[in-house]
């Protein structure tokens, strides 16, 4: 969770973020809090991919 702390915290902006988790039968949807909220761009999904895989990123207007 630190590695992503770091990487949300290098692309901050006016946009609510959230972090869906998914195993089996079960999804957890967590909103962050405003000190997260982000600025959509490529670099923010390239890091995110490379630190979960890849197309783990979504966002939605």
């Amino acid at each position: 969770m630190n590695q992503l702390k770091e990487i949300l915290s290098r692309y901050r902006g006016n946009c609510p973020a959230y972090v869906n988790l998914s195993m089996n039968d079960c999804e957890l949807v967590l909103a962050l809090s405003k000190d997260y909220h982000l600025e959509p761009s490529s670099e923010l999904v390239q890091e995110v991919d490379s630190l979960f895989g890849s197309n783990v990123v979504g966002f939605e207007a």
